[in-house]
């Protein structure tokens, strides 16, 4: 039996993180997790529409 982690990412806020570095953070993260074993990194989209 394999077992296999994802590793998901609900939040982009990072204090003291501007908005312009915040792939490199994301990225940074997900390079981490995979480097830990996680097979899978999840990240949460979500778009707001005005009517």
């Amino acid at each position: 039996m394999t077992i296999r982690l994802g590793y998901q990412i609900p939040n982009f806020t990072y204090p003291g993180v501007p908005n312009e570095q915040l792939f490199d953070t994301v990225a940074a993260q997900a390079k981490e997790a995979e480097a830990a074993g996680f097979d899978t990194v999840l990240v949460m989209f979500s778009v707001a529409c005005r009517r």
